[in-house]
């Protein structure tokens, strides 16, 4: 098992299909462009200190209802699928894992109600 250290997130990356929804295959130096990037969480870094004591934790998201209307607080956890910015991840080369920083985390995936 890996832990991250403070201020990271130790993520699954999730291979963007190479196909677009109108059916047009990509290229590889195409599919390299694209952002964002997909990961599912694995574990999660305690806070870091930063300069002049700030606390830098994970990532929060406020999910709202369908009108807008502010609802929950989710505070990232294992197993979520967040979005995160292109070549910012450090590969640990091998099984798709890799470290991710905190400030790169751009979004969290939220599962479609059914």
């Amino acid at each position: 098992m890996i832990l991250p250290g403070p201020g990271w997130l130790l993520i699954e990356v999730i291979e963007v299909e190479a196909k677009t929804k109108s059916g047009v295959y990509l290229s590889q130096s195409a599919k390299e462009q694209e952002e964002p990037q997909y990961g599912k969480v694995k574990e999660i870094g305690k806070p870091d200190i930063k300069e002049g004591g700030v606390v830098v934790d994970a990532p929060s998201f406020i999910i709202s209802d369908k009108e807008g209307n502010p609802q929950k607080l989710h505070k990232l956890e294992r197993g979520d699928t967040i979005l995160f910015k292109k070549l910012t991840q450090h590969d640990l080369g091998f099984e798709d894992l890799a470290m991710l920083r905190f400030e790169s985390v751009i979004g969290l995936k939220l599962e479609e109600e059914k």
